[in-house]
């Protein structure tokens, strides 16, 4: 039972640094959003200087998330060129879950939905797990599939509680009165 607490204190400690970091990203970027060129040819430029102090952050996943940000359509492209290029990265599962973000915005619930399989499968430890589960099931209760949305949910509460998608699930389900 230790050893089980140990882990999920480190897991926790994990989740809440790369959350921190990436908060930290999207600040600067809003801070700095106004200075940003508008040619694309310029992006690069502008992507080292909104990350100068984040290294381990490849200039390919920073060139995606500001594309993202920005409202791009050729973000998903960049976050499939990371994936290509760093499929251990860390931060390949937030690709992937920015990608299916970017597909459900567009309207793709079934590209997005296999986005978000293909994160579950594929970083099946990643930190991104939890949230990509409960899209899954929302996105399958919108559907209809109401069975396996909520089989889809629970497995986000039976993992472990301390992350985002858990907590999400949790809020959820208070708004529903469950």
């Amino acid at each position: 039972m230790q050893k089980k607490v140990v882990f999920l204190q480190e897991e926790l400690e994990l989740e809440r640094a790369k959350v921190a970091r990436l908060q930290t990203l999207l600040e600067l970027e809003e801070a700095r959003n106004r200075t940003l060129p508008s040619s694309p040819a310029n992006c690069g430029e502008a992507v080292d200087r909104l990350f100068p102090s984040e290294p381990w952050v490849p200039a390919l996943f920073r060139r995606a998330y500001l594309e993202m940000e920005r409202g791009d359509p050729r973000a998903s492209h960049a976050f499939r060129a990371f994936l290509d290029r760093y499929p251990n990265h860390p931060l390949a599962d937030d690709a992937l879950y920015y990608m299916a973000r970017l597909a459900a915005g567009r309207g793709e619930e079934g590209e997005a939905l296999a986005l978000l399989r293909e994160l579950v499968e594929g970083y099946p430890h990643g930190d991104r797990v939890s949230q990509a589960r409960l899209k899954i099931g929302l996105i399958l209760v919108g559907e209809g599939r109401i069975k396996e949305g909520e089989e889809e949910i629970e497995k986000v509460m039976e993992g472990s509680p301390y992350t985002l998608g858990a907590q999400e699930v949790e809020a959820l389900l208070k708004r529903e009165g469950r």
